[in-house]
């Protein structure tokens, strides 16, 4: 974030090259709606900055944006008073993106295997982490042995 004449404007940066994406700018005049409330000041522009072109894009956060960005917000309450995990893309965005461990994809849409132990994923997400169930024995490692038995 910068600060323009005592406004602030908030800068996105972005691995990749120069891209125009709606969801960057609802990104961003997200960041500009948290702004707005925590300065009470209107934030009406911000840029994305894209690291590997090096090129930093004005974005004007207008009002279809901000309604649009409202709208987002208001599904995304709706998603979790459901109480239902919806489907991911699981598409070429996932390759790259920051929450992949988190967000687990492969888990989400669908296509996981019928034995799921046999999924790369869940051996790596399950079976490798420390304290986990051992990955041949299928009984508790030595460590949470170890943890139970203090507990």
């Amino acid at each position: 974030m910068e600060i323009r004449g005592g406004v602030p404007f908030p800068v996105e940066f972005k691995h990749g090259r120069l891209r125009s994406s709606v969801h960057d700018e609802l990104q961003l005049c997200g960041q500009a709606l948290c702004l707005e409330e925590m300065f009470g000041v209107p934030v009406r522009r911000g840029a994305i900055y894209h690291i590997q072109s090096r090129h930093r894009r004005e974005v004007v956060l207008d009002e279809p944006l901000r309604r649009r960005v409202v709208e987002v917000i208001e599904a995304i309450r709706r998603t979790a008073r459901s109480g239902e995990l919806p489907r991911a893309v699981n598409d070429a965005r996932c390759r790259h993106c920051s929450l992949q461990a988190i967000c687990l994809p492969e888990a989400t849409d669908g296509h996981i295997p019928e034995n799921w132990s046999d999924w790369p994923p869940a051996r790596h997400a399950v079976w490798e982490e420390k304290g986990s169930i051992g990955m041949d024995s299928g009984e508790p490692s030595a460590d949470v042995q170890a943890a139970e038995s203090r507990g």
